[in-house]
């Protein structure tokens, strides 16, 4: 085979490889960042780790009835519906909420006890669905990330909006690697 043959050969192995990382989303082409890369960073970061929670707290009313503890308190009012929780009328008025048999069994899967009557409950996580638009600058870098809420139990009970989501995220570069700087809404 002649040299200018093999070195065609070399250029041409070189391409399909450069082609075929760049499509996956290993390479990192001129020092930049990928959209692979920029993806398992928003993965480890604080703000993926945010949670959305509800607290529920269960009180007592000493003059107002269970009609006015539900009207006033919708998170209660639906977890109610839902079986989870049950509104009471107290003696001489007033009313109080307690969890029932299911409620009680839906709190010790999760839920994070306060006190014997407040609560605080995970009702959705991150979700992400695409990372796109990665364009760098320096030593910084962008993209934009699309996303959801993915609603737990008591999530979907409370009606978490579930729609799609956009945010903006800022990358900084060190020496040798790249860090999430922030993420800002759309």
């Amino acid at each position: 085979m002649k040299a200018g043959t093999r070195r065609l050969l070399l250029v041409a192995a070189i391409a399909v490889l450069i082609a075929a990382a760049t499509t996956v989303g290993y390479f990192v082409y001129a020092g930049g960042i990928s959209n692979k890369v920029a993806e398992e960073k928003l993965r480890a970061s604080r703000w993926f780790a945010q949670s959305l929670t509800v607290r529920i707290e269960l009180e007592s009313y000493w003059f107002d009835g269970p009609d006015v503890m539900r009207r006033e308190h919708l998170d209660l009012a639906k977890l109610e519906k839902a079986g989870l929780v049950k509104i009471m009328g107290g003696d001489g008025g007033g009313a109080h909420a307690e969890l029932t048999v299911e409620g009680q069994s839906a709190a010790a899967s999760g839920w994070t006890r306060e006190s014997d009557r407040l609560y605080f409950v995970t009702t959705a996580t991150k979700e992400i669905d695409r990372v796109f638009d990665v364009n760098r600058k320096g030593r910084s870098a962008s993209c934009f990330v699309a996303w959801n809420w993915h609603p737990t139990q008591v999530g979907r009970i409370l009606g978490v909006d579930t729609n799609p989501k956009k945010s903006r995220v800022l990358f900084a570069k060190s020496e040798h690697d790249w860090s999430l700087s922030d993420v800002l809404a759309e």
